[in-house]
């Protein structure tokens, strides 16, 4: 350090405590930035975790679906269709008595007026 020159500057007392303001700005800025970066390292760390465990799920799901397409009887669609659809041709459909709905306000009404009455007298 002896043989390097230093320069020195004299600053106004103002222009200083506005530059000591913007350095702790840029400071705190930066620690804010830092802190930001860890917080995404933290959740992508988990994202990656929460895949893995997905993925593991997946695979053994995919073992259980091929298991069973081994032990279970092979089945014919088609045929398994047809014979529903004669099934339900040869049955025998009650008809379905249709209760008579009014869409007519002033008729309801009047119905449950008498049904009133009848209950009173």
């Amino acid at each position: 350090m002896v043989n390097q020159n230093l320069i020195h500057i004299k600053l106004g007392y103002k222009r200083a405590l506005e530059s000591k303001k913007e350095v702790l700005l840029l400071e705190r800025d930066s620690l804010q930035i830092a802190q930001t970066i860890k917080n995404y390292h933290i959740l992508r760390v988990n994202e990656l975790n929460s895949k893995i465990k997905f993925n593991s799920k997946l695979k053994a799901l995919l073992g259980d679906v091929r298991k069973l397409k081994r032990i279970l009887p092979k089945v014919d669609i088609e045929k398994a269709k047809e014979e529903k659809h004669e099934k339900v041709s040869k049955a025998k459909t009650k008809p379905v008595k249709k209760k008579k709905y009014s869409s007519d306000i002033e008729f309801q009404l009047m119905d449950i007026q008498n049904k009133l009455n009848a209950l009173q007298g």
